[in-house]
């Protein structure tokens, strides 16, 4: 056929490919076939579908631009590269005519954001052609561009978006009871209940209903294109979504564990098909990272999950530098990584600035962008945590992360975070205080005026509860070392119960979704912890008190944990036990023996947890004072000042804090 035959065979070719939904190919061939003089009926018509294509492809990157300003720059430029020509040869295919005009009117009404016009001409072609699937497919894509625009008003209308929705799920429906190989219709119903997860997760909803049709649908474009990386990436993103809020507990009734194995399965096999894809990279990023979350929150070492989650950003970015999702969540899993090597022992501080800087390249691609000013709040948080553990104080990161709070407050005056953070950064500094021998009541008196702030999301915002229950259980321990004596005895004082109560039933609440959440057990094990010790002090006690100090992370202690404090709360636990059946006159060895295994494991696991080892030197004090033996004795005695010393040079705060057990010791020992 030789030049006769160039222009027809890169029409077919080009036809071919858009078929296979391969549109860049698709368009290069049918441009070739225009260039080679071919005027076949409809070749204008496929090169606007081509572009069309193309055009959508290029728009949802846009939707990962954060920075407003960059984004509608994109959009300018990929509206002159596919959207412009993309007009022109539709408009061209009409005067040369088309098989359907209505459905030709409808695309360029869709284009041009004419919505209500795009589905009337929609529901025109369909009448007047019933096989015309793509007339079906076309209406769902309004329907959804409609439901798409209520959940980006400020008044975000549920209702409204639920029935577009519905709407666009059934012209799907029709459109793939005619056009079931066409893998387009079941991609464009897979990111319909993809984003219908999205809008029932910010709405305090179940993804359940939302999740099984998207995985449906991602499974039916599956089936009609295998070879496509499409509809695997779709499948992937709809599980890690899933499994990300299962793993968080917003999932009520929904197993963590499952979700999170079958999504990252997923993930990982849509990696390995879209090699080079960002947005793939990113989802592996995303999953292991809540892999991580997860395990962080059950008590399981988190650096296996973390190493991968880093990779898959790094990756992502590696694509893609100015891909802000990216940077902001390889900042908050850096900020995990650095939790895990202070509670290694090792110097966090290189770790914590490499998140800020990804936290601060993700908020200069865009300023009004709330996620990666919560990492960094996070981040100072995290950072103050650490200090107190180590007897530092943490007022100048305290002070940062005020300042990060202030500044996201200007950003977005209405975001509800804000009383939380500035609540617990208040909270630490008055832990803070009171370990140093200060006033904490200041730093309270703002923690609760914080507080106060957050009670209009209390029913749904556990993570209101947990802040409430902090400041109520420091406010307790406060109240309870003013009222406490040397000699072991305490006052009878109100106010330290009401704090106690109000503890409880704050971490009771916190802890009803996520029964799985180590850190809701530890807190509410501290406030029982406390509750016996105080009512030990009163010479009240009773057995249940005792239990209940057990109760909250008894199924924790199951199997092993990389949780140091988890060891160090039950240890503590256990001496207060021993302590009231001394006071009883009772044997406490069981207690005791408990009390040393339980120590061991806080220090093994947390060598970088000073308060582990003060535990520890505890319990051998309390084997100490009960050996008969004197020569025993002084061995365990000096056992535990080994223990308390080792504790107070890495936190010298607990000199204090432990100084009647280092003068019990030096009893012990006789001077020695």
């Amino acid at each position: 056929a030789g030049d006769v035959g160039r222009g027809p065979g890169e029409d077919a070719l080009g036809r071919g490919y858009l078929a296979l939904q391969d549109p860049a190919a698709a368009l290069t061939h049918l441009r070739l076939a225009k260039e080679a003089g071919d005027d076949a009926p409809g070749l204008e018509y496929a090169m606007g579908l081509a572009r069309i294509a193309l055009y959508r492809e290029a728009l949802a990157k846009a939707k990962r631009i954060q920075k407003a300003s960059e984004r509608e720059a994109f959009v300018a430029e990929i509206e002159k590269e596919h959207k412009a020509p993309a007009l022109g040869h539709l408009r061209a295919a009409l005067t040369g005519g088309v098989e359907s005009p209505a459905y030709a009117h409808g695309l360029i009404a869709l284009i041009e954001g004419r919505l209500d016009e795009a589905l009337a001409r929609a529901e025109e072609a369909f009448a007047a052609a019933p096989w015309l699937y793509e007339a079906k497919k076309l209406e769902g894509d309004v329907l959804f561009a409609m439901g798409s625009q209520t959940g980006h008003d400020k008044a975000f209308d549920a209702k409204r978006t639920g029935e577009l929705f519905e709407r666009a799920a059934k012209a799907y429906a029709a459109a793939a009871e005619v056009g079931r190989s066409d893998p387009a219709v079941h991609e464009a119903e897979c990111d319909l209940w993809i984003q219908a997860m999205y809008a029932a997760g910010e709405a305090d909803g179940s993804m359940r209903p939302g999740f099984d049709k998207a995985k449906g649908a991602c499974g039916r474009a599956i089936t009609a294109s295998p070879r496509s990386p499409s509809g695997y990436v779709k499948l992937a993103m709809a599980h890690n979504a899933f499994s990300f809020w299962a793993a968080l507990g917003h999932n009520e009734g929904e197993s963590p564990e499952k979700a999170l194995s079958e999504a990252t399965a997923l993930v990982d096999d849509a990696v390995r098909r879209s090699p080079g894809d960002a947005f793939a990279s990113y989802l592996s990023g995303a999953v292991w990272r809540s892999r991580a979350l997860y395990s962080e929150e059950i008590g399981r070492d988190t650096g296996p999950a973390l190493d991968r989650a880093v990779a898959g950003y790094e990756a992502a970015l590696a694509v893609d530098p100015r891909f802000a999702w990216a940077l902001n969540e390889e900042c908050a899993t850096l900020t995990m990584r650095g939790t895990r090597e202070a509670q290694l022992g090792r110097d966090p501080t290189g770790t914590f600035e490499e998140a800020l800087g990804l936290c601060g390249r993700a908020l200069e691609i865009d300023p009004d962008f709330l996620f990666p000013r919560a990492s960094t709040l996070d981040l100072f948080h995290t950072d103050a945590e650490r200090l107190l553990v180590r007897g530092a104080s943490p007022a100048r990161t305290i002070a940062r992360g005020l300042e990060a709070t202030d500044a996201a407050e200007k950003a977005s005056p209405d975001w509800r975070w804000l009383p939380l953070f500035r609540a617990t950064f208040h909270r630490i500094q008055a832990e803070y205080d009171l370990a140093s021998g200060a006033d904490p009541g200041p730093a309270l008196a703002r923690a609760e005026t914080a507080l106060a702030k957050l009670a209009q999301d209390r029913e749904s915002f556990e993570d209101a509860d947990a802040a409430e229950g902090e400041i109520a259980t420091v406010t307790a321990e406060t109240l309870f070392a003013r009222t406490s004596t040397k000699a072991r005895r305490a006052e009878k004082n109100e106010a330290l119960e009401a704090a106690l109560s109000r503890a409880r039933r704050a971490f009771v609440r916190a802890r009803a979704g996520t029964p799985w959440n180590l850190e809701y057990a530890m807190w509410l094990a501290r406030v029982e912890v406390t509750e016996l010790e105080y009512r030990t002090a009163l010479g009240e006690a009773t057995a249940a008190q005792a239990d209940a100090t057990l109760a909250p992370i008894t199924s924790f202690l199951g199997e092993p944990r990389e949780a140091p404090s988890l060891y160090e709360m039950a240890a503590r636990a256990r001496e207060a036990r021993a302590e009231l059946v001394f006071l009883k006159n009772g044997d406490a060895a069981a207690e005791i023996e408990a009390c040393l295994a339980l120590a061991e494991k806080a220090a093994a696991t947390g060598p970088g947890i000073p308060a582990g080892r003060a535990r520890l030197g505890r319990c051998r004090l309390l084997q100490a004072r009960t050996e008969r033996d004197p020569g025993r004795r002084k061995e365990m005695a000096r056992s535990a000042a080994e223990a308390l010393d080792a504790a107070v040079r890495d936190n010298p705060l607990l000199a204090g804090k432990h100084a009647e057990q280092r003068r019990e010791v030096e009893r012990l020992v006789g001077g020695d």
